[in-house]
């Protein structure tokens, strides 16, 4: 089904309604605070600002503007650009937060609609499946959060879930072009190739083995091109060195560690063994991207429940009873590979390897996983009887927790007229 026809079918208008007041909810919380004040969206925020006057030449500084009259702060951030980079376009167009505010807003509209597709192939005719996928992706908190805030996981992810629209139709050249922007966006997107090639060789594999593997090497060869292109710029512009790469070197200086048969017998360079010029670079690698905050931490338990919010695991519960329902109605011999089993293998094998290579588990990594699994699990949660009722409670149940989480983040944005006083008048 093509995206444009499925607004032909009335039970998807009412889906695009639930989409278009997500939207709007979010970009009216973020107009009405638009400063940056969250945690790192300051850095990405004042780093497209200066990602704007530097066009069209890629930076890497964020100039942050000192209180009172005090000296800027200036922060290095070497890493990914594509979201600074396009943003300072618009930027230099019109230098206002109001207008960088919209920009941001515009990649959680490309997820909803990419979520509205996937669960509609996903659900097929029961338009309940859909509509509770949207209700949890777009209610979920951490996703209103990071959608208000200029936080990157919300464009890297919209830019996933768009490939996989174009590779389920067994469009992989499209696909591969998302999963380059998604990698260009974010660097830890990296970790959704596995489980997104595995997805595209089970699609091509109807097509004829020689089609199955040019998309797959098409596909590495797009994501490889993204990668090599913020690393380029990186060591022409920063002058830093690309992120995976360091932590690519630092496994393999790991495994050359623990494994003695390695270097048994090598000879050092000079008078540094290779052992010790190991455990120097990771000592190094350490010290270089040691992250300055963790929020959202994932160790402490209320984190659970404050971004994950109360609807998600309402649903995650009840879609356990769907697929037991559904399977003592009518026992069918499972199939290994549908849409639904493609986004779940994308969203668990990410979130397994974003556990293996974190040190600390905070939930805006996980969040890209916990969309594309809301999805499968949406799907049989509408298999319970009077699933309609259960779609109108828990539509309640997202609104009323949507309206905390904008709360709560425009709080967290917005300083108080007396406050704005007192500063500019010590000013």
């Amino acid at each position: 089904m093509r995206f444009k026809d499925m607004f032909r079918d009335t039970s998807i208008r009412n889906s695009a309604i639930i989409v278009v007041c997500a939207w709007v909810a979010v970009l009216v919380t973020g107009l009405l605070s638009p400063e940056p004040m969250i945690g790192d969206e300051v850095t990405h925020y004042y780093m497209l600002v200066s990602q704007a006057d530097s066009l069209p030449v890629p930076s890497f500084d964020a100039v942050i503007p000192g209180g009172l009259g005090g000296e800027a702060e200036i922060r290095y951030y070497p890493h990914t650009f594509l979201w600074h980079y396009l943003g300072a376009i618009l930027y230099a167009c019109w230098s206002s937060p109001i207008i960088t505010q919209i920009y941001h807003s515009l990649f959680l509209l490309q997820l909803l609609l990419a979520v509205l597709y996937l669960s509609k192939k996903v659900a097929g005719y029961n338009s309940a499946g859909v509509n509770l996928a949207l209700l949890s992706v777009g209610s979920l908190p951490m996703t209103l959060i990071f959608s208000v805030a200029y936080y990157l996981d919300v464009p890297a992810a919209a830019q996933i879930m768009t490939a996989m629209c174009f590779i389920l139709r067994k469009k992989w050249v499209k696909g591969a072009l998302f999963m380059s922007l998604a990698v260009a966006m974010k660097e830890n997107m990296l970790l959704f190739l596995p489980g997104y090639m595995l997805i595209a060789a089970a699609v091509m594999n109807g097509e004829g083995k020689k089609r199955m593997l040019l998309s797959m090497a098409g596909t590495l060869a797009a994501v490889l091109l993204g990668c090599w292109v913020v690393a380029l710029a990186l060591r022409a512009c920063a002058p830093a060195s690309y992120y995976p790469a360091d932590m690519l070197k630092a496994l393999w200086n790991r495994v050359y560690l623990k494994c003695d048969f390695l270097h048994q017998g090598q000879v050092g360079v000079g008078e540094v063994e290779p052992v010790a010029r190991a455990q120097a670079y990771l000592k190094q690698i350490e010290q270089m991207h040691q992250p300055s905050n963790h929020p959202g931490d994932l160790r402490i338990p209320r984190n659970w429940l404050i971004y994950g919010g109360g609807v998600l695991w309402a649903m995650l519960s009840i879609s356990a009873v769907g697929s037991v329902i559904e399977w003592r109605r009518r026992f069918k011999p499972l199939k290994w590979f549908t849409p639904g089993s493609a986004m779940l293998l994308l969203g668990l094998s990410y979130m397994v390897l974003v556990y293996l290579n974190l040190g600390v588990p905070e939930v805006r990594f996980f969040m890209p996983g916990v969309v594309c699994c809301c999805i499968p699990i949406a799907g049989c949660a509408a298999r319970i009887p009077k699933a309609r009722l259960l779609l109108i409670g828990l539509a309640v149940a997202a609104v009323l927790q949507s309206a905390a989480v904008l709360h709560k983040t425009y709080s967290l944005r917005h300083l108080p007229e007396g406050i704005k006083a007192a500063v500019a008048f010590l000013e």
